[in-house]
């Protein structure tokens, strides 16, 4: 008895072909494609997000900013160093105006609402 059992899955015509265009491109089978990406969300566990903080901290002495998470049960972890000031300024405006593309996609309309799902109000 084989240790591997064979999985089928049913795509859309375009996302099959999209998918046999990746694979060409990076030169893997299509099937290798598919289990690597199946293993590594298995690997990767049912929660993909943790709680934690971001921390942005200027550093005087290098005119430059630091991108940092801090877990709230772990140690901090640098995700970005370095940073000028441009940089900041044109993520901090590219993340506000995204906010408020999907507060216009969600119809928000007062600060202190939050996304719902639909399936619970049923309207």
């Amino acid at each position: 008895m084989s240790k591997y059992k064979p999985r089928t899955v049913k795509l859309e015509k375009e996302d099959d072909l999209l998918l046999k265009k990746i694979c060409s491109l990076n030169g893997v089978a299509v099937s290798t494609f598919m289990r690597d990406a199946i293993l590594e969300k298995l690997a990767a566990g049912s929660v993909s997000n943790i709680a934690g903080k971001n921390k942005i901290q200027y550093h005087p002495d290098t005119d430059s900013f630091s991108w940092n998470i801090e877990p709230d049960d772990g140690k901090e972890v640098e995700v970005l160093r370095n940073l000028n000031l441009e940089f900041i300024q044109d993520l901090s405006a590219n993340i506000m105006l995204q906010i408020q593309k999907r507060n216009d996609t969600l119809g928000k309309k007062n600060d202190k609402s939050v996304a719902v799902p639909k399936a619970l109000v049923k309207g």
